[in-house]
């Protein structure tokens, strides 16, 4: 009797070995589908990434959407915020969205030359003179404060020229003569620049330099038909002051 019942004390231990070897597989197999869940900065890269995807595939859509989504766990990412206050303005015809984007971002990091630009741009798109100039100046001190990065010179001389037509609007032909003349020291060879430094010139009576600006734009572009038109008019502008 002794030896049936050491039996069956081998038999209920036996058993019992197999049933937690049948849970130490269970949980086995749980621990390969249970993966930790993302950190916040891993997710809104993942997102961000994603958002570039979209923009090389020209969905703008679906860009702004992923932005969005970084903006959601992250609403201080100031990338995130750049990139979609140049998607509202440049891709998506939305002003309003790339002011408001550009606008926090520029509140978050007040030196983002990138930001700074945009957001001026921004303003100038939706006939905000006042703050187009603000930021427009914000950007040239901060590109200059900056001496670790050179700033492209199409987008520094593009700025100048956008600045140089504010001014122009409001009837301060010295100052606007005074951008002009900063964007042609970026980039001489833009006929659209001798153009308008040529126009403003023609405002304030300068004829002379007015003709040799008009001149050289079309010394770098005969075909700009803009430029003819601008010497006819200078040309009439002129014997009427005689």
């Amino acid at each position: 009797m002794v030896a049936r019942g050491l039996a069956r004390d081998a038999k209920s231990l036996s058993a019992h070995r197999r049933s937690f070897a049948m849970m130490a597989g269970i949980l086995a197999l749980s621990a390969v589908v249970v993966f930790p869940r993302p950190r916040g900065d891993d997710l809104a890269e993942a997102y961000f990434h994603e958002a570039l995807a979209f923009r090389r595939a020209a969905d703008y859509r679906g860009e702004r959407r992923a932005l969005e989504t970084v903006l959601k766990i992250d609403p201080d990412n100031v990338l995130a915020l750049v990139n979609l206050g140049i998607a509202g303005l440049v891709n998506l015809q939305e002003p309003d969205l790339a002011v408001a984007s550009l606008q926090r971002a520029v509140d978050l990091a007040p030196d983002d030359t990138k930001a700074l630009y945009n957001l001026a741009m921004a303003y100038d798109t939706v006939k905000e003179p006042a703050h187009a100039k603000k930021y427009f100046l914000a950007y040239f001190t901060a590109v200059a404060a900056d001496s670790l990065q050179r700033e492209d010179e199409k987008i520094l001389a593009n700025a100048h020229r956008k600045l140089a037509a504010i001014y122009e609007r409001e009837r301060e032909y010295p100052q606007s003569l005074a951008e002009y003349r900063a964007a042609l020291d970026l980039t001489p060879s833009d006929p659209r620049l001798w153009a308008g430094f040529g126009r403003i010139h023609i405002m304030l009576r300068e004829f002379r330099e007015a003709e040799e600006a008009i001149n050289k734009a079309l010394a770098l572009d005969k075909d700009y038909a803009y430029a003819r038109e601008l010497l006819e008019y200078l040309q009439k502008t002129r014997m009427d002051a005689e």
